[in-house]
Formats: structure tokens, C-alpha cells, sequence
């Protein structure tokens, strides 16, 4: 129940939004993601959300498929380094 209560309120979760989410299951997890993910990896989060909201509100956003498909990859490492850490996968 306290996951699923959780869950349901992370929404538009940036760097920092996702680090607290980690701590409120577990403070040692908080602490790796500071210690484990490269500020480059929590900026590709950060920017993928910007994007994601000036899109939405109508905006331009003036990426290159290059520089997406970079945040992309750091995203993915993120994605992967929560999995690892939180499920042992």
C-alpha cells in the first residue's frame, strides 16, 4: 500500500524528484543515487523533462536528434542503475 500510495503521486519527477522518491523507501538508496549517477545522467533526466513540457505547452524546443538520442542513452543508465538498485535486476 505505501508504494502504491507513493507511485501514484510521482509525476513529472526530475533529478532531484527522483532522488527523494528513492529516499522516502530508503534512505540508503537516496544516498547512492548522489553517489553512483553522474551529474551528466540527473541533467538528461532534467532535460528530458523540459522538453517533455515545453512540448506540451505548445513550445519549441530546438533539439537535435543527436543531443535527444545522448539524453536518451543517460536515461536509459538511469533507468537501469533504479532497476539494479531497487529490484536486484
Amino acid at each position: 500500500n505505501y508504494a502504491a500510495v507513493q507511485l501514484q503521486f510521482a509525476t513529472n519527477l526530475n533529478a532531484e524528484k527522483l532522488r527523494q522518491l528513492l529516499g522516502a523507501f530508503s534512505d540508503q538508496w537516496s544516498s547512492d543515487f548522489d553517489k553512483n549517477l553522474t551529474d551528466s545522467q540527473k541533467d538528461a533526466i532534467d532535460s528530458v523533462l523540459a522538453i517533455r513540457h515545453n512540448l506540451a505547452h505548445g513550445r519549441s524546443v530546438g533539439i537535435s536528434l543527436v543531443h535527444m538520442k545522448d539524453y536518451f542513452i543517460r536515461t536509459k543508465e538511469v533507468i537501469q542503475w533504479i532497476s539494479q538498485t531497487v529490484l536486484g535486476k
